[in-house]
């Protein structure tokens, strides 16, 4: 492998970290940027939210402002009381002009009604129209308090119910009911002012049914049935304290909608009439055009970094990698036996200290010449470092060149170098082979693994094992037969540091074993079959000479 240079290897480390670090940060800028834009188009959502309830809180508290001042008439009152005292149709009809006299002032009417006190219409403005209420229950309802509900006409379409208890001091005359579509509440939540373009605002019941129509749902809307985690969220402020209430609605909602489709979202429930209202916006629209100029910024700020770390990275690769290559130009000098090298100061610690270390080592080499007397060309250091790299080259050149597969292995069990028999007879390239370990390696079948190990561990262990036979299995997938010779590698010291594999193909040794065996099978059968013939043969003799004494004898 060739050597990388410090200088390339400061340049990539630096590059890498500061890619790394540019990265992080504007992972980090991107996530809290969206965090800010949510933050934002939440408290938007909050504020149209606020907005429409406190529209449809007047909307609701005005409509039962005009049925108190309906039902709190005297002179209703008092036709009530004489009709119960003597029943008569003058007094119906008395009614029924009343009744028909306010109706201008009920926003939405399409009809008013009176419930006697025995629970049944007394009068109505328009005859049939509240044929779809359930009278009995809102008569049970609303003869004690008023109340505002939601019920399907007969159109199917939702109407609001507004009713409340008509009493003169103590005594109970009936129950006033008010019967109005559902456009005048519909008007408020169709108001999209800054809803974007799929923002909305609607209004659910008790019962999770959109009982205005959505700004996506304008037909049919009152059969959806909107049962969200914002719904769900709403409906719990039934059973929550105001500072609950008031954390949870600080809190940032992402969820789906009665679509499926993910929203940022917020609420307002209303307690005189449990509905509950939703204001929602697509998730998408959100955040959508600020989310790519976050990702903008965050390419343009990581390029940014990225050419300040590049540069910087250069300069300061630049300022170790030169007083190195000074120091390695003064060793070479020093190696040919020039002593008067000049070793230049450097700023760097660790540098300086091996040009401190160098110079007692020059000191040293020119105290031993004046001493000893011999001439700086005969040291010889130039010569020894030649003939070492010559020894190696060698070595090199012969381990190439031998007809076996030839591999070493360090104390860890791994390969560290195979000659070019290995990589032929296997198939495999060096690096493919190189850095593996033997018990791991798909060189080897799972029982010659076995074996490769537990001589491994012997010769590592100082006892020397025999020779074994392995299969490889080559690059091709098929099966070569082999044999190892190993032998363990020493140092200075006599310390066993790893191991030396010779492998030899013995195919044709297997075959010609396998041939051989054969012949010898064969030889044995046909030696079984000559031996069986004879013993037939004088079997059959004996009996030959056995009818031949009986015919003498007769």
């Amino acid at each position: 492998m060739k050597p990388i240079k410090i200088q390339t290897m400061m340049i990539i480390a630096l590059i890498l970290i500061g890619l790394s670090a540019s990265v992080g940060g504007s992972y980090y800028f991107y996530l809290n940027s969206e965090k800010r834009l949510i933050a934002s188009e939440h408290s938007l959502l909050e504020a149209v939210s606020h907005s429409r309830e406190n529209h449809l809180q007047s909307y609701i508290q005005y409509n039962l402002d005009e049925l108190r001042i309906i039902s709190s008439r005297v002179q209703t009152k008092t036709i009530l009381e004489n009709y119960y005292k003597d029943p008569n149709n003058e007094d119906l009809a008395l009614l029924h002009r009343i009744l028909s006299d306010p109706v201008s002032q009920i926003k939405n009417y399409e009809s008013i009604s009176i419930l006697s006190i025995d629970g049944n219409i007394l009068v109505s403005s328009q005859e049939g129209a509240a044929s779809f209420l359930d009278v009995n229950k809102l008569f049970e309802e609303a003869r004690d308090k008023e109340m505002i509900s939601v019920l399907p006409g007969t159109d199917g379409l939702p109407r609001i119910i507004l009713a409340g208890p008509i009493s003169n001091d103590d005594e109970f005359l009936g129950v006033l009911v008010i019967v109005s579509d559902t456009s005048g509440i519909s008007f408020i939540t169709s108001d999209t002012a800054g809803l974007g373009e799929t923002g909305e605002v609607y209004i659910i019941d008790e019962d999770y049914n959109m009982i205005t129509p959505s700004r996506f749902i304008t037909e049919g809307f009152y059969d959806i049935v909107v049962n969200t985690t914002n719904s769900q969220n709403c409906f719990m402020h039934k059973l929550l304290s105001e500072e609950e209430t008031k954390r949870r609605h600080q809190e940032i909602s992402l969820f789906d909608d009665y679509g499926g489709v993910p929203v940022l979202g917020t609420h307002a429930y209303l307690p005189e009439t449990g509905w509950c209202l939703l204001a929602e916006i697509n998730y998408e629209e959100t955040i959508g055009s600020g989310r790519r100029e976050i990702f903008f910024n965050s390419v343009w700020m990581v390029s940014i970094l990225l050419i300040f770390v590049i540069i910087m990275a250069l300069l300061i690769s630049r300022w170790i990698s030169v007083p190195i290559s000074r120091l390695s130009s003064a060793v070479e000098e020093i190696t040919k036996g020039n002593f008067k090298v000049d070793l230049k100061q450097s700023s760097i610690y660790e540098i300086q200290n091996l040009t401190e270390s160098l110079n007692r080592i020059l000191a040293s080499l020119k105290l031993a010449v004046l001493k000893v007397g011999i001439k700086k060309s005969d040291i010889g250091l130039g010569e020894a470092l030649k003939a070492k790299e010559e020894a190696e080259k060698r070595y090199k050149d012969l381990f190439d060149a031998a007809v076996d597969a030839i591999l070493t292995i360090d104390k860890t069990g791994k390969i560290t170098n195979i000659n070019k028999a290995a990589q032929k007879v296997s198939g495999y390239d060096f690096d493919e082979i190189v850095g593996h370990n033997i018990a791991t390696i798909k060189l080897l079948t799972l029982a010659s693994k076995l074996k490769a190990v537990k001589s491994f561990k012997n010769r590592i262990s100082g006892i020397e094992s025999p020779p074994y036979e392995i299969e490889i299995i080559r690059k091709d997938g098929s099966i070569m037969p082999a044999e190892v010779n190993a032998s363990a590698i020493k140092d200075n010291q006599g310390i066993v540091t790893g191991t030396l594999a010779i492998i030899r193909d013995i195919s044709d040794r297997k075959k010609a074993e396998t041939q051989i065996s054969k012949k010898s099978q064969d030889l044995e059968r046909f030696a079984k079959l000559s031996v069986g013939r004879e013993e037939k043969m004088i079997d059959l003799k004996k009996k030959i000479k056995e009818m031949e004494a009986k015919l003498k004898k007769k």
